[in-house]
């Protein structure tokens, strides 16, 4: 067994690594994007804080200019949203139409092979198994190469990403947040092993 899930789609991979590469530089570019919406925020809160500040004391010229900075940052977030948006379409258009050729293409090698089998073959083999090994076989590698290669990608990110995010706003807290995750692996372990039996 491989620690490769995609190994066995290799040679139907590979005349089309331009485009999965231009999908992951899209879902990188997008969690990027993502992750840096929590520190602009951050840095509007602050100034909408100091502006309250400047507020109860009385000095209105500091409390207007910070009122325009929230409102910046506020357009700076809704921009960061609309460029993670672009950037995920993207990304889902590159990966989807990888796997839809990839299916294309393995449908094409399996029906080229049926029709070079013997006519004692169909007798053996009910058409049920045919139909599904065209329809619902292909269907689940469709969905697991659209789906699969962005979800583990994605979890490679995301988690460092968030993490360093998370550090730069406040370590401490960050460290918290790490303290149940050997739980949460003991348990999910447990769980995928009840599953899987």
């Amino acid at each position: 067994m491989t620690l490769n899930p995609f190994k066995p789609f290799a040679e139907y991979l590979r005349p089309y690594r331009r485009r999965i590469l231009v999908g992951l530089l899209f879902l990188a570019g997008a969690q990027l994007v993502s992750t840096g919406i929590p520190l602009v925020m951050e840095w509007a809160i602050d100034v909408a804080k100091s502006g309250y500040d400047a507020g109860q004391a009385g000095r209105a010229d500091d409390m207007e200019s910070a009122v325009q900075l929230v409102l910046e940052y506020s357009s700076a977030i809704l921009g960061l949203a609309i460029l993670q948006l672009l950037l995920s379409i993207g990304m889902r258009w590159a990966l989807n139409s990888m796997a839809r050729f990839v299916e294309y293409d393995i449908r094409k090698k399996s029906f080229d092979r049926l029709l070079l089998l013997s006519i004692s073959y169909f007798h053996k083999t009910p058409t049920g198994d045919l139909m599904a090994r065209a329809t619902n076989d292909l269907n689940a590698i469709r969905m697991f190469l659209a789906f699969g290669i962005r979800m583990i990608v994605t979890a490679a990110l995301a988690f460092p990403l968030s993490l360093g995010v998370m550090a730069t706003i406040d370590w401490q807290l960050a460290l918290y947040s790490l303290m149940p995750m050997p739980l949460l692996v003991i348990v999910m372990n447990r769980v995928a092993a009840k599953i899987n039996v």
